[in-house]
C-alpha cells in the first residue's frame, strides 16, 4: 500500500508516495484511494407492480427518472417513514423536515405523488411506494438495495448527497460526517462514498450511533497527528486475494482501504519491465516446489512439513477429504527450469510461463502418506476436519508454454523426489529442530 506523509489533503493532486513501512514515526500519514470501476448506467428506476387482492386495486410497475427517484430514496433511508392504517387500508410515506419542506413537496412529485404538508412532514398517500419502502423497515434496519449499489458514480454521487442532506453534516473543509442507527446502512453509505472516489471510515460511538466519516478528497489520514503507527508480529494465516487490476479493499476496525495485492502486481510489473524498457525479464508462476534444505511450515512447504510431522510424530489433521490435489515439482527441475529460460531470452523475454509438475507430476495427500509411510515404516496419527474456505480441491499446472518456448518439462518424479526430501530431512532432524519448526517429543 502507497501513502503520502508530507503534504496536507490541499496538497495531494500529485502526491510523494512513499512504502506504508515508512510512516512509522511520521505524524501526518494519508492513504491514497484507488480508482473503482464504473457501474451500471440505469436512467430509470422501476417501481414494482402491486398485485390486486379481493376489491382491491392493482398497481403496474411504474418507470421513475433515476435523477428523480435517487433523491427521494436518500431522503427517506435517512428521515422517512411509512404507516398502514390497518382499519382503512390506507398507505402513506412521509418524508420528516424542518426547513427543507417545499423541496420535500417537489421530491416526492417527481417521482409521482401529491404530498400534504403537516408541521414538519410532507407525507403522499400511495400504496404502491408504500410496499416498496416498507421493506426498509424501521431505522435500525435500513439498508441500500444493492441494484442501487451498483449504480455508476453520477447517480450514487446524487444519491449521497440526499443522504447527507438529510443526516449528514459537514464537520471540516473536506469532510462530511453521517450518522445513522443502522450498521448496514452506515456500511452502505461508506460502500457508496468510496465508489464515488473518496474516503470513508465507519464508528461506533458509545451512544449506538455509527458515524461514517467521509473525505471528499481520495486521500484518508492515517496518524491524525500523532504517531499511531504499530508493528505486530503475526504468524498465522495470510490469504491473498487476485483480481483483474491488483487492486483490492479491505476494512479493518471501520476503515476501508485499497490494498496492492503484491503478488499479482509484481507479475505484471515484471512483464511490463520487458514491454516498456527492453529489460530481460520472465515471470515463473511456480507450483509445489520442494526438495532437500526445505524446512517447511504448515502454510508454505506443505510436503516437507508433512515429513516432518511424521518423522517428529506430531499429529496432523487433514481439511477436507484428503483426495485433494497438487502438481509438485522437484527442485533441480525448476533450477533446470531457470538456466533454459535463460540460455532462450530472446524468445522467453517478456513473457509468463506455469512452472510446475504438470500432469504428470501429481500427488493427493493419502498418495503422499503411502510414499512416506512405506519410506519411515510407521503410520501417521491423523484426524479431519472439515474444508476451509478458498481450499481448490484440484490444482495442475499447464507448462506446456515453457515446453514449446525453451524445451523445458519435469523429469523428477513424486516418488524420486519425496524419497530425496525425506532422507535429507531424517538426516538433518536437528536443523529442523533448532530452527523451531519441529521440536522432537
Amino acid at each position: 500500500m502507497l501513502v503520502s506523509w508530507d503534504c496536507d489533503h490541499n496538497g495531494l493532486e500529485r502526491p510523494h508516495l512513499v512504502e506504508a513501512q515508512k510512516i512509522k514515526g511520521k505524524p501526518m500519514a494519508y492513504l491514497l484511494a484507488a480508482k473503482v470501476r464504473e457501474g451500471e448506467n440505469h436512467t430509470k428506476f422501476i417501481l414494482p407492480k402491486v398485485r390486486p387482492k379481493k376489491n382491491k386495486w392493482h398497481f403496474r410497475e411504474r418507470s421513475i427518472p433515476m435523477e428523480n427517484w435517487l433523491p427521494f430514496l436518500g431522503w427517506y433511508l435517512s428521515e422517512g417513514n411509512c404507516y398502514e392504517d390497518l382499519n382503512t387500508g390506507g398507505c402513506s410515506v412521509t418524508l420528516t423536515t424542518c426547513y427543507r419542506t417545499e423541496e420535500a413537496v417537489r421530491t416526492l412529485r417527481a417521482i409521482g405523488p401529491s404530498p400534504c404538508v403537516k408541521k414538519h412532514h410532507v407525507t403522499a398517500t400511495s400504496k404502491q411506494l408504500y410496499e416498496y419502502v416498507k421493506r426498509f423497515g424501521k431505522s435500525h434496519n435500513k439498508y441500500i438495495p444493492q441494484e442501487i449499489k451498483n449504480l455508476g458514480q453520477k447517480y450514487l454521487t446524487i444519491l449521497l448527497k440526499s443522504l447527507l442532506d438529510g443526516d449528514g453534516n459537514k464537520h471540516s473543509k473536506n469532510g462530511w460526517k453521517y450518522t445513522t442507527v443502522s450498521k448496514k446502512l452506515a456500511d452502505d453509505v461508506q460502500e457508496i462514498a468510496i465508489k464515488c472516489g473518496m474516503t470513508a471510515r465507519v464508528f461506533l460511538d458509545k451512544e449506538g450511533f455509527y458515524r461514517v466519516y467521509i473525505n471528499t478528497t481520495r486521500t484518508a489520514q492515517c496518524n491524525l497527528d500523532q504517531d499511531r503507527s504499530e508493528w505486530v508480529d503475526y504468524n498465522g494465516m495470510v490469504y491473498s486475494v487476485e483480481v483483474p487490476n491488483s487492486v483490492v479493499m479491505v476494512r479493518q476496525n471501520g476503515c476501508a482501504y485499497f490494498s496492492g495485492n503484491s503478488k499479482g502486481a509484481g507479475d505484471q510489473y515484471w512483464l511490463d519491465y520487458a514491454r516498456i524498457y527492453g529489460l530481460n525479464t520472465i515471470v515463473f508462476r511456480q507450483s509445489g516446489i520442494y526438495g532437500p534444505h526445505q524446512f517447511g511450515i504448515e502454510e508454505q512447504g506443505w510436503l516437507a512439513w508433512f515429513c516432518n510431522a511424521l518423522l517428529f510424530d506430531k499429529p496432523v489433521t487433514i481439511f477436507g477429504d484428503g483426495k485433494q490435489v497438487r502438481d509438485v515439482l522437484y527442485v533441480d527441475d525448476l533450477l533446470r527450469a531457470f538456466n533454459l529460460a535463460f540460455k532462450n531470452i530472446k524468445k522467453t523475454r517478456g513473457n509468463a510461463y506455469n512452472i510446475g509438475g504438470g500432469p504428470q507430476f501429481t500427488l493427493s495427500i493419502w498418495e503422499l502418506f503411502a510414499i512416506l509411510e512405506k519410506l519411515a515404516g510407521k503410520k501417521y496419527n491423523y484426524s479431519f476436519s472439515s474444508w476451509r474456505p478458498g481450499d481448490q480441491k484440484v490444482y495442475i499446472s499447464d507448462v506446456s508454454k515453457a515446453k514449446k518456448d525453451f524445451g523445458w518439462s519435469p523429469t523428477v518424479s513424486p516418488k524420486e523426489g519425496v524419497k530425496n526430501l525425506y532422507n535429507w530431512i531424517s538426516q538433518n532432524h536437528h536443523l529442523i529442530e533448532r530452527a523451531g519448526v519441529f521440536k522432537s517429543r
